[in-house]
């Protein structure tokens, strides 16, 4: 119960933090905009299938298939658009000045997204591999520091300027020499994230299917009544799971970065030899309070 306080805690304060300073309330625009840009660019080749082929199995098939495709292209472009709130947390927290906006956020996105999008794709394919390996050998198989620790490799690859490969190296060093005072479930901060992304996405498409069954009949209805039907309740599906998907992404963003600060903080201290140095950052000890780990449990 203790870590589901401490999360409750740190989201709280993570949005605290955005709603003082706006240049972390930029990310979440992109986000809109860029899901609603999905939104009409699958929209084309879903309306196509329901126009043309209906509802029969194939058409089924390519439905679910299509909003699958959907869906995976809101959480990709999530976690493109984080980058940039990781380098504003950067500033603003470990270095206490304001963002440079020398860089545009758009040059961030070009810059990162190839490494974000493969990292996305590949980590769930990493612990299904993992899962696997354990399942079906007789010895116990280690898992490796990177997947373990997964969650510092999106703050790595922004903030150390590092591909995917050097970022997977880089956090498996950072294992290697136990860096990270605690373990990422500390904090049960993804936890509470995804469980309110998988709720808005249901609720969301739910909501969608009812609305839009309740406009037209999906199998007596015309063309255009179809396609209209489909419509509104994309966009009743993309504003319900638009929430969902922004309080997942900035509130595993904010906590990431924040582990990955004391990463460098400890890093720092040990070439330093001053062990005050190891303390967290502010956005971590607020919450924590008198509770400051200072080891793994």
């Amino acid at each position: 119960m203790q870590s589901l306080k401490y999360a409750f805690r740190f989201i709280g304060r993570s949005f605290q933090l955005a709603i003082e300073n706006e240049l972390l309330q930029k990310p979440w625009m992109y986000q809109t905009l860029g899901n609603f840009v999905f939104l009409v660019l699958w929209f084309i080749p879903l309306a196509l299938v329901i126009g043309l082929i209906g509802l029969r199995p194939i058409g089924l098939i390519l439905v679910g298939l299509i909003v699958i495709l959907l869906v995976l292209s809101w959480v990709v472009w999530g976690e493109i658009t984080a980058s940039r709130t990781c380098q504003v947390l950067d500033t603003l927290i470990l270095k206490g000045d304001m963002p440079s906006e020398s860089q545009s956020d758009w040059q961030v996105f070009k810059e990162y997204w190839a490494d974000i999008f493969l990292f996305t794709l590949m980590l769930p394919g990493a612990h299904l591999l993992h899962t696997l390996r354990q399942s079906f050998s007789k010895t116990a198989c280690k898992q490796p520091d990177w997947i373990e620790e997964f969650q510092l490799i999106q703050p790595v690859i922004i903030l150390e300027d590092l591909d995917l490969a050097g970022a997977v190296a880089r956090v498996e060093q950072m294992g290697e020499q136990h860096l990270l005072r605690v373990r990422a479930g500390f904090m049960q901060v993804d936890l509470i994230a995804r469980f309110v992304e998988g709720l808005m996405l249901a609720a969301g498409i739910a909501a969608g299917l009812w609305i839009s069954t309740k406009i037209s009949d999906p199998i007596a209805a015309s063309f255009g009544q179809r396609i209209l039907s489909l419509g509104i309740g994309l966009l009743i599906t993309w504003v319900i799971t638009l929430f969902g998907f922004s309080f997942s992404t900035f509130s595993r963003t904010c906590y990431h970065t924040a582990l990955y600060f004391w990463v460098r903080n400890v890093e720092s201290a040990r070439k330093s030899g001053d062990r005050s140095e190891a303390q967290p950052p502010e956005i971590l000890a607020q919450v924590l309070g008198s509770a400051v780990v200072s080891k793994k449990e």
